[in-house]
């Protein structure tokens, strides 16, 4: 593992994420320190420092917490696979492999890595559920988030009557009257 780039151990953010990477215990200690061109002064330092003492038993506990399997399971997976990336280089570029194994192979490595199929959106997405369905002349609705049934008939197939204010009380605030221009 090279060195990347030297952590600032003066700000607290580098020193959580050092603590973060010596609790998870994924890489040896001198790779750690290698990689972030820490020295072993600064290191026997760190290691006195009560601080850095307590975060890096918080995250061996957050680590290892039990709601926190599917992360040390991805990440120990995702370092397998990379670590076993290279003989899967050589594999599929050996010669003697049935062109069979170098199709189920390159199958692997696409869903490795994403291309397989279409990106899933992470996290939470902004926007708004609207769900409509019509049955006969009427219409059920769904609109937002978890609240109720919205009952509307349809007039024609494109126009929708719908009492909003007994859906929604009118509540504006103080400030409304002057962005709308009511006196």
């Amino acid at each position: 593992m090279a060195a990347l780039t030297t952590l600032d151990l003066g700000k607290d953010i580098n020193v959580i994420k050092l603590a973060r990477e010596v609790a998870i215990d994924h890489y040896p200690i001198s790779d750690i320190l290698n990689r972030y061109n820490i020295t072993n002064d600064e290191w026997d330092a760190l290691q006195e420092w009560p601080r850095f003492i307590e975060l890096v038993e918080v995250e061996k506990q957050n680590w290892n917490s039990a709601l926190n399997t599917n992360a040390r399971i991805k990440l120990k997976s995702a370092t397998l696979i990379e670590e076993w990336m290279e003989e899967g280089h050589k594999l599929l570029h050996d010669t003697s492999e049935s062109m069979n194994s170098k199709v189920e192979l390159i199958k692997l490595l696409g869903k490795f890595s994403g291309l397989e199929s279409p990106a899933q959106l992470q996290g939470e997405v902004a926007g708004r559920v609207t769900i409509n369905i019509k049955i006969g002349e009427k219409i059920h609705a769904f609109d937002g988030e978890g609240g109720e049934m919205i009952e509307a008939v349809a007039e024609d197939a494109d126009t929708i009557e719908y009492d909003w204010e007994d859906q929604f009380p009118i509540a504006p605030t103080a400030d409304a009257d002057a962005i709308f221009g009511v006196e």
